[in-house]
């Protein structure tokens, strides 16, 4: 499986699992160690013009969502965050 396979089912799996599960591992890591925003960096995709992105869950409007992050683009570094290398 390519990296973007498994980037694509670990997003996935975490997202199933906060969706079904009150006390997912997604709920966990931002509770108990105050992470809001997961970074899957083992894939790096490029938009048409060129532009990398990273898939990557956040915490806002009080669930988690997905996106691509723009790799270009300062991040925000007091944010807690993970790290999934795949």
């Amino acid at each position: 499986m390519s990296a973007w396979g498994v980037s694509i089912f670990q997003l996935s799996a975490l997202l199933q699992d906060h969706i079904n599960n009150a006390d997912s591992v997604l709920e966990w890591l931002r509770k108990k160690r105050g992470i809001t925003s997961i970074d899957f960096m083992g894939q790096v995709l490029r938009n048409p013009d060129n532009r990398r992105h990273v898939l990557g869950l956040y915490w806002g409007g009080g669930t988690w969502n997905w996106d691509t992050l723009h790799l270009q683009n300062p991040w925000v570094g007091e944010l807690r965050s993970a790290v999934v290398l795949c």
